[in-house]
């Protein structure tokens, strides 16, 4: 039977409750219908926290509980729904084991469980509310495919072997991991080189969508994979456009595998832009 893509992704996003919110307003309305003014101020703070870049609480204010963590996350949910569209269409085939880093609070973890039903999904992460979040959603789901661990990006050889994964995920993950990676070189070429070991082989696939904007910036990122033996193909890759509470964005998601390609990355990384 012929799966309507489209009408599946839409149906998950309708079973969270995930609303595509215009505006700030839209946002904190939805916010006020279901929480009380303490927690709103928690959360305003921490908003406020995190886009002045310091070390803050925003993961454990958001993810008290699942009903919270779902709603915040309608100030996102034209991107998900924008990105699940575009995985949906992806030519991968029945992958045994898919590991997402920094999985949150599950919404993409738990939608891979249910595209592959015959898969075993991992999601990892260090925050212990979004962990706890993530699980009381596959538990709501009805998912026996899904695990969630408590994993430091720094210790991740430690828990998986060499060739375990067919597919493994960042979606705007990595820069939560490690911060910026043209500031900590060591640490992207730490994780990134750990990916490429932990993937199957040369048809497994690493799917990375960052917060990467520009040329420049880009093109790093495809060296930086590459460096580590992950060669984005650029013809599975794409641009997605979204909006965040209105605000227009667009983001990089990339497919990276083993299988080495002569590139010219300027050139190609110019190409998915225009």
């Amino acid at each position: 039977m012929k799966i309507n893509q489209s009408q599946l992704v839409q149906d998950y996003m309708d079973c969270l409750n995930l609303k595509v919110c215009q505006n700030k307003e839209q946002f904190w309305e939805q916010l006020e219908k279901n929480h009380d003014e303490e927690v709103l101020e928690q959360l305003d703070d921490a908003f406020i926290a995190h886009n002045e870049g310091s070390e803050d609480d925003l993961y454990d204010v958001k993810n008290q509980n699942l009903m919270l963590s779902l709603d915040v996350s309608n100030f996102s949910a034209d991107l998900y729904q924008k990105y699940l569209d575009w995985f949906i269409t992806q030519p991968i085939h029945s992958p045994k084991k898919i590991l997402d880093l920094g999985c949150d609070n599950g919404i993409a973890t738990c939608f891979y469980a249910l595209l592959f039903p015959d898969s075993e999904v991992i999601g990892m992460d260090i925050n212990e509310n979004g962990l706890n979040c993530a699980k009381e959603l596959a538990k709501q789901l009805k998912l026996s495919n899904i695990s969630f661990l408590n994993i430091d990006y720094r210790n991740i050889q430690k828990h998986f072997m060499k060739g375990t994964f067919d597919l493994i995920i960042s979606l705007r993950s990595y820069h939560e991991m490690i911060g910026e990676f043209q500031e900590k070189p060591h640490h992207s070429d730490y994780l990134l080189s750990h990916i490429q070991l932990l993937l199957k082989n040369e048809t497994s696939k690493f799917i990375t969508c960052e917060r990467l904007s520009g040329v420049k910036s880009i093109s790093t990122w495809v060296r930086l994979l590459e460096n580590a033996g992950l060669y984005v193909q650029f013809a599975e890759s794409n641009l997605i456009e979204f909006h965040e509470i209105g605000q227009e964005q667009e983001i990089p998601v990339f497919v990276a595998t083993k299988r080495k390609v002569e590139i010219n990355i300027l050139e190609n990384v110019k190409n998915l832009l225009s």
